[in-house]
């Protein structure tokens, strides 16, 4: 189970790949700072019937396998932050702090390779190679697989992000600096 909190400069945006998740899993898609999302996120917090958690790279973050043990045979929903990294950082400390954050382990990667698959129309600063930056689609992808779920809605998920690269590549929306 998952929702997306989809940072408000993100919405529409065509390198943002919350709404394509959302879309793909027909799971709600929340925009951070809409009072009715933000009520529905702190419902979604206070549920005792499942385990809720952020996915997000913290130090003190818990691995999936953590998780399925502190869930202890209750759903698990995941919350995804979607946004730039300075944005989701900042998000992040408004989502409530009693929520687990979740991280995937080093070098777990569902892609099959360093770069992320939206490496062609996204902009990168830095080392691009091997440095573990995925969309937030792919962290949401390869954090179900790792929390059990079936392995043919992880792979359709990718090809649904592959098939939005390749649009537009194809449709010659890469501008200077690699952005769609």
């Amino acid at each position: 189970d998952v929702r997306v909190l989809m940072h408000h400069l993100e919405f529409g945006r065509s390198s943002s790949t919350g709404g394509l998740l959302a879309a793909s899993l027909g799971c709600p898609l929340w925009v951070r700072g809409h009072r009715e999302h933000d009520a529905a996120l702190a419902r979604l917090a206070a549920a005792e019937d499942r385990l809720v958690v952020v996915l997000w790279p913290s130090e003190d973050a818990l691995l999936p396998e953590e998780v399925v043990a502190r869930a202890g045979g209750r759903p698990v929903t995941v919350v995804a932050l979607d946004a730039t990294w300075a944005n989701a950082r900042r998000m992040g400390r408004k989502v409530p702090e009693d929520l687990p954050r979740v991280r995937l382990p080093p070098g777990s990667s569902i892609r099959g390779g360093d770069r992320s698959l939206l490496y062609p129309v996204r902009k990168y600063r830095g080392d691009v190679e091997g440095n573990g930056r995925a969309s937030t689609l792919e962290a949401v992808a390869q954090l179900l697989l790792m929390l059990g779920e079936d392995q043919a809605v992880c792979a359709g998920l990718l090809d649904n992000l592959n098939i939005k690269v390749e649009s537009c590549v194809a449709a010659g929306r890469v501008r200077e600096g690699g952005r769609c």
